[in-house]
């Protein structure tokens, strides 16, 4: 495998010029700041320039000027659901939990609305500890580690493309954790599936516990199909692995969970984009289209899922080895292919699985900037992933 710097089209390289939104929707999102704040320069009170400007600082986790921005932008559209979410990511992220859901139930999120309420004055992920060195049980297909739930120990996939605890549904109710919500899932293929929310006590490593942590709730028993037929008892994702700087070797087998560190101007590493809740996005390059990438690396088996639109601009021709596989929401059906070329950052892969079928087409848009696909799990697996929330910087390492 080779390293090499990615090219990365500007809005301002095609012939004609391009507006703000238009460089939003494509993913540009340098250009697509630059132009909104010269727009609101021009005419202040733009709406249109303030959400395009709004969503961008909230992927790049800019949290205070972003709040800043959509306190104007609301003056002007109080009732704007998208400003309102906007701003209920903000508190969720800032980890002021009543007044997320008091802008989740305005931005119509009942069920996470309810669950966050039920935190009260708690603090949500209070650390004891700082830092924890967790072996794998296995690395491939997907990595098992071994933790405790309110003290009870458990096997948890670790996959980046889950936000929020998951418990098994079972393992949850053996443990008296009741769901305080209910939210439908969106899941592999697009498959969709009910989610409980709730909260448990604790999550505990070797080294570090974690108190008052927000759970879903759901059958995770499918999954022993991964595990070498382990039981797993739930998923570990991003709601955990943003509390720390967390690098997940998997040359080595570990995960290791340090202490986050304030903001460093030049960290090292490739820009990090952070989409709703737990969506970490970079750029990077798929044969010859750009774009953001979604680093999810629960996907078995495979380095790369895209979009529909994504495979017909390749010219990707699938054949007829379909083969089966299970998520979330329950079994789906994909189709292998081989990629010539896949990039993140400036790690390019060559001559990689790619399968046709698990992308959830409503996520190519979701954000409202176009993500050309999701990155994982052989992308990674024979080096290192470091995902630091802080200086929201991407490591990447590996032969």
């Amino acid at each position: 495998m080779m390293l090499a710097p990615l090219l990365v089209l500007s809005c301002m390289a095609v012939s004609a010029p391009s507006s703000f939104e238009e460089c939003f929707r494509r993913g540009d999102l340098t250009e697509a700041k630059r132009l909104a704040s010269a727009q609101l320069n021009q005419e202040p009170g733009s709406l249109a320039a303030r959400r395009v400007l709004a969503q961008v600082l909230v992927l790049e986790n800019n949290l205070t000027e972003a709040d800043r921005v959509l306190a104007a932008a609301l003056k002007a559209s109080p009732e704007d659901k998208l400003l309102t979410g906007l701003q209920a990511i903000i508190a969720y992220r800032q980890m002021d939990y009543p007044r997320a859901a008091l802008l989740f139930a305005k931005s119509g999120n009942v069920g996470r609305s309810k669950q966050l309420a039920s935190f009260g004055a708690s603090v949500p992920y209070k650390k004891l500890g700082q830092s924890a060195k967790i072996k794998f049980v296995q690395v491939h297909p997907l990595p098992i580690l071994e933790l405790a739930v309110e003290g009870h120990r458990a096997n948890f996939v670790l996959d980046t493309g889950a936000g929020e605890t998951i418990l098994d549904t079972d393992f949850a109710r053996s443990l008296r954790i009741e769901p305080i919500a209910e939210a439908t899932g969106t899941f592999a293929a697009g498959q969709k599936a009910g989610v409980g929310l709730g909260r448990a006590k604790s999550i505990s490593f070797p080294g570090v516990t974690l108190e008052n942590i927000p759970v879903q709730i759901l059958s995770t028993k499918k999954f022993a199909l991964i595990a070498n037929g382990l039981p797993v008892h739930g998923v570990l994702g991003i709601g955990v692995l943003s509390q720390f700087c967390s690098t997940i070797d998997y040359a080595n087998g570990v995960l290791k969970l340090e202490p986050t560190v304030a903001a460093t101007p030049g960290a090292p590493g490739e820009p990090m984009l952070l989409a709703g809740d737990h969506f970490v996005l970079a750029r990077g390059q798929v044969g010859d289209v750009q774009g953001l990438l979604f680093v999810d690396t629960g996907l078995a088996g495979a380095a790369y899922a895209g979009p529909t639109s994504v495979l017909k601009e390749l010219g990707v021709k699938l054949g007829a080895g379909a083969i089966e596989g299970v998520g979330g929401g329950g079994k789906v059906s994909v189709t292998p292919f081989v990629l010539d070329r896949l990039a993140l950052g400036k790690l390019v892969r060559s001559d990689v699985v790619g399968i046709a079928g698990a992308f959830p087409e409503s996520l190519e848009y979701a954000h409202g900037c176009r993500i050309v696909g999701i990155v994982s799990h052989a992308f990674f697996s024979r080096g290192t992933l470091r995902l630091d929330f802080t200086n929201m910087r991407l490591g990447l390492a590996g032969p």
